[in-house]
């Protein structure tokens, strides 16, 4: 039997955990299928998960859903998207509220990014790895933010 010197996180234990860090957000990354079922639950059991949790979506069309739940603000997340840039930016037209847009660094590495900075549409690239990395994407490519392994701010 193994052992690990870790605890599973539930979504009741997470609970009590962001009840004893106030200043915590989550950012949640679902990979089934079922991501508006899930952010249901997340929603109806995590302390102030409107404003404290940022679900990501994959699929434009379910922004107004999960808005509906009753999330402030939430992650659009490129990797599976098919579509071009440009269906990117219609569809960024059509979302209420704050979003902001995540991508692979391909995708980073075109002209989305600016485009987005351009709208006021926070940006940030997956995964990067080292300072020069991060300044790059900054300068060249005007991504907000990132998102690392162990980049410490």
């Amino acid at each position: 039997q193994c052992r690990s010197q870790f605890t599973k996180c539930t979504l009741n234990g997470l609970a009590v955990w962001m009840r004893d860090n106030p200043v915590a957000y989550i950012v949640t990354d679902v990979k089934s299928g079922r991501n508006i079922e899930a952010l249901k639950m997340i929603y109806d059991t995590l302390p102030d998960a409107g404003i404290r949790v940022i679900p990501q979506i994959y699929d434009p069309k379910n922004c107004d859903a999960v808005k509906a739940l009753g999330f402030e603000q939430i992650i659009w997340t490129l990797y599976r998207f098919g579509g071009t840039n440009d269906e990117v930016l219609n569809w960024i037209e059509t979302f209420n509220g704050p979003i902001a847009i995540t991508m692979p660094r391909e995708r980073a590495e075109t002209t989305l990014s600016m485009e987005l900075k351009k709208r006021g549409i926070p940006t940030y690239v997956h995964t990067v790895n080292t300072s020069e990395e991060l300044e790059s994407f900054v300068a060249k490519f005007g991504i907000t933010e990132i998102y690392t392994d162990f980049l410490h701010p």
